[in-house]
């Protein structure tokens, strides 16, 4: 199944979409170009965009009938920002899984590697929104990993991965070939693509899973809800 889980489509309630028309509008272009299922990620906990949760509940069961007319299944979720002591608060995993969607901050958090094992502790699996973007992600020495086929990759990425922490990039890092887009691609470090698709003038170019550059990328495909 084809599935979108990171864009902020449901209307009124962060940066994204305004209104249900605008949503549906890119609903309707995502269906065209192969999508069959979307998680809606609302930010949550962002310091940059204020979000209620409940809000965002009550939104997503007002509007979900909508988008399910459109042809394509959706559940809710949210882009979590990793506060320190965030798995004391309410969560919205992606759909009816235990896979949460963390936004990292732009500097690094003294507390990232423990309050992500935190959040795997209550049994939650980490997916990093648009790791591509996070510098310091990239910053350390190199060093060597056989797993990888003898490349070269960052220690603070390996980490990472040796916790289990899943990496998704946006599509048009990949498609405009941003350099640490292609390192994750290149270094196996590649797990997830998501467009994180905020409104019909964002810039943001829509998945095309009908493309011969998805099938040759042949990442993993989620499987959250009732996927």
């Amino acid at each position: 199944m084809n599935i979108d889980f990171h864009c902020h489509l449901l209307p009124g309630v962060d940066d994204g979409c305004k209104t249900l028309e605008e949503s549906l509008q890119i609903v309707g272009e995502m269906k065209n170009r192969g999508v069959e299922k979307l998680v809606l990620t609302p930010h949550l906990y962002s310091p940059k965009v204020p979000t209620d949760i409940n809000r965002i509940k009550d939104t997503f069961e007002k509007t979900r009938e909508h988008f399910n007319e459109m042809g394509v299944d959706v559940e809710l979720g949210a882009e979590i920002f990793l506060l320190e002591k965030l798995s004391s608060k309410p969560l919205l995993p992606l759909g009816d899984s235990k896979y949460l969607l963390i936004e990292l901050p732009d500097f690094e958090p003294a507390y990232l590697f423990e309050e992500l094992l935190e959040l795997q502790k209550k049994d939650f699996y980490i997916v990093l929104a648009h790791v591509e973007r996070y510098v310091y992600l990239f910053k350390d020495d190199f060093s060597k990993r056989s797993f990888f086929g003898n490349k070269f990759v960052q220690t603070k990425l390996l980490k990472l991965k040796d916790m289990g922490v899943f990496f998704q990039v946006n599509w048009n890092s990949l498609i405009r070939k941003e350099k640490r887009a292609q390192y994750l691609l290149k270094n196996g470090f590649l797990d997830f693509i998501s467009s994180d698709k905020h409104s019909l003038k964002d810039g943001r170019d829509i998945i095309d899973f009908r493309s011969k550059f998805i099938e040759s990328l042949k990442v993993d495909e989620p499987v959250f809800g009732g996927a």
